[in-house]
Order: C-alpha cells, then structure tokens, then sequence
C-alpha cells in the first residue's frame, strides 16, 4: 500500500486464544492504511481472518502454495542470534539497565595514550585518519573493504568479504589481488607486524592499532556506564559528551550509491540508533539531577537526529522542557508529537505522559485536527 508507514511486521512467538486471535483478525483487517502486518505461529494452521497459510516442515522446509514458495531454511550463525536477542533486549523500554549487560566484543583505549595508527570515521560522513588516499578507481572499493572489516573485529572470511564487495560474483585472483592492495594501503605497525592479518580460521581480522569511531562510541558509553564513569559523577558526565560528539549521523551517511549493498543485512544498521539514544537518555538523565534542563534538552536533541523514532527520547525530551517551567514550549512539543504521529496516534505511554504533565493537551490536538 502506498502509506507514508514503512511497514512493520508483529511477530507472534506463542499461539494466541481463540479470543486474541479474532482481535488480530481484526486489527489485520484494517492495518493496510498502517502497513503493519501479523505472523502468528500456530500448531493447527488454522488462524480466522490469516490471508496466507505456511507450513514449516520437520525437514526445515517452509512452503506457501499461494505465494508460489517453497524455501529451505538456512541457519543464523550463532553470533549473529545473539546480536538479535541483544537488539531487543536493549530495545525493550521495561528492561532493567542495570540488570545483565552484554561486553562490547572490542574496546579501545580512550585515553591519550590510545591513539590509533588508522581512526576511520563511520558513524556520518566516511573519513579515514591516518593513510593516504589511494590512487586511481579501486580507492572506493579499498574503503568498503575497510568498513566491512571495522564492522566485523572478530574477522571476516575472503569469501565474505568478496560476495560483499562484488554480489554478483568475482574470481579468485581479482579478490587476492584486492586483499594484497588493502594489506599494502593499510601497512604495518611500528613492530612490524601486518595491520591486516589471518587468523588460525583464515579469516581477515584487523589489528588493535586500526579503530573506528563507532569502536571508540561503543569504548566510552562501556566506560560511562560500566567502567570509571560508575563511581565518578565528573568522569561519567565526561564520558557521554565525548560520545554524543561523536555522532555525525548515521552510519556512512555519504556511501556511494550502489556500493555497500552489503549493509542492509548488517544489524549494527539497527544497533547504532539505539546506542546514540542510549547515550542521549543517560547524558540527559546526568544533567537533569543537577536541574540543567538545557542541556538535557540539547543532549535528547542530537541524540534524536540519529535516532529520531526513539520514544523513549521524545519522552524524555517531554520531561526535560516541562522541567525548564516554560508552558508554552511543552504545549509546542506536544503539538508537534501529535503531528508527527499522524494516523497511528500517538504512544501509550507518550499520551500518559503528557496527561501528567500537561492535561489539556487533547483540546490542543483537537483544535489542531
């Protein structure tokens, strides 16, 4: 359907009722306008309202008559099911963030005496510190090489990074060729050891010496949170501003069109808006104790540039300027919720939150429709 929604799709992990089946059956009904759609598993196939039946076979084997499908199912690699489950615990706004955290895969030093060899800028623009620009047509391919490797410290296998680089296929020699240009562009360190090497696995893994800034966010939010920044108010506060600095955008906002086709498949594409809101919540959270409410506003603020459909931030963005005591600029903030909520209607909680603080918001909203 042609809506301004991009679609999203409710996924089931349990059978539901015969009660919260026909509800769904329901909402299914008028979700078109939304473009939201539901997968719900069942046991029997039978689902009132389902426009599509699949089954799966013991076999791992999904087939849809309907839609012309049968597929064999392919097995999500271990770390990636991880990274999945992490994605929605950290997602979830009722999870504990001083409950179990997972440790990033690879911190840097973020002191003084940790600076890389190679800094490459990721997170916006592309930019790399460090090496000179290669010359001639291979230079772009040499960089998306690079970025797939920053993006995959615990290494990545020649056969990957080829199919990445080049999707619909490449020989042999036209890959070893461009591994024996990007170990040659990226040198060695001052020990002479390689700054791209092989590991016992055969994968391409990158030396300590080469970081990216999305390497150095993820090094100072850990810090901030679960390192010196725990038992200093001063360093913590240090800390998240250095990150947020950090954040230009999204991730290589300026790739080359065509290129980094690769990208779509990788969920640090969904992790990084939730790591900048992260950092934006709890930067906010470190002024408003001391009654800063302008500077929780400007933390939310750059925060929601990357990650601008984050409820939790409008939220907080809500509490912040209700704290600065100026009515009018949270009847202006609710104003704009409203519209940019649109048909959906605006969160749960969001409404809650501003019948709190703001009760007469809803004759505003009605005066405005």
């Amino acid at each position: 359907q042609h809506t301004r929604w991009a679609p999203n799709l409710v996924l089931l992990a349990t059978q539901p009722s015969a009660e919260d089946a026909v509800r769904l059956a329901e909402l299914a009904a008028d979700a078109a306008r939304l473009g939201i759609g539901y997968l719900v598993g069942t046991e029997s196939g039978d689902l009132p309202g389902a426009a599509w039946a699949m089954e799966i076979t013991p076999d791992g084997r999904l087939l849809a008559p309907l839609l012309g499908l049968e597929l064999q199912a392919q097995l999500l690699p271990a770390v990636h099911q991880r990274a999945v489950v992490e994605l929605f615990v950290e997602a979830d706004p009722e999870h504990d963030p001083d409950g179990p955290t997972t440790t990033p895969p690879f911190l840097v030093d973020i002191s003084e005496q940790g600076r890389p060899a190679v800094y490459a800028r990721l997170v916006g623009p592309y930019e790399i510190i460090g090496l000179d620009t290669p010359d001639g047509d291979r230079s772009a391919l040499l960089h998306e090489a690079l970025a797939l490797l920053l993006l995959h410290r615990e290494g990545v296998h020649p056969r990957v990074l080829s199919s990445a680089l080049w999707p619909r296929g490449v020989t042999e020699d036209v890959r070893d060729a461009l591994l024996e240009r990007l170990r040659g562009w990226l040198g060695t360190d001052p020990d002479g050891g390689p700054r791209l090497r092989t590991d016992a696995t055969g994968r391409l893994v990158l030396a300590k010496s080469v970081v990216s800034d999305l390497d150095v966010l993820r090094s100072l939010y850990h810090e901030a949170t679960q390192g010196k920044g725990v038992d200093s108010r001063a360093v913590r506060g240090r800390l998240l501003t250095d990150a947020l600095v950090l954040v230009r955008g999204p991730l290589l906002a300026d790739r080359a069109e065509g290129r980094y086709g690769w990208l779509t498949h990788e969920i640090v594409d969904a992790q990084l808006p939730l790591l900048v809101a992260d950092i934006g919540l709890a930067l906010s959270a470190f002024h408003l104790e001391k009654d800063r409410a302008e500077k929780a506003i400007e933390a939310l603020g750059a925060a929601l540039r990357t990650a601008p459909s984050d409820e939790r931030l409008w939220n907080e963005l809500l509490r912040a300027t209700h704290a600065t005591g100026d009515a009018d600029r949270v009847r202006a903030l609710a104003a704009d919720l409203v519209a940019r909520s649109g048909a959906r209607g605006l969160p749960p909680r969001t409404e809650a939150l501003l019948d709190e603080l703001l009760p007469t918001w809803r004759e505003g909203a009605a005066a405005t429709g």
